[in-house]
């Protein structure tokens, strides 16, 4: 290899190198996103299953 090759595979390489770290930085965001709706959901299940209960509860208190 000379001089001209081995600098362009160490450009390729290094244009890799940040597209591979750009990838690891937009995988970590996502599995926050995922994350946080996955709070999101069981917030939204717990406040659900709260008023079910609470329903459930006056309406036979009242039959």
């Amino acid at each position: 290899m000379n001089f001209a090759e081995d600098t362009s595979l160490l450009q390729e390489t290094m244009k890799l190198q940040q597209e591979v770290d750009n990838l690891k930085k937009e995988l970590f965001f996502e599995k926050q996103q995922h994350k946080h709706w996955e709070e999101l959901a069981m917030l939204f299940h717990d406040a659900l299953w709260e008023q079910l209960t609470t329903t459930a509860k006056v309406t036979t208190k009242y039959t």
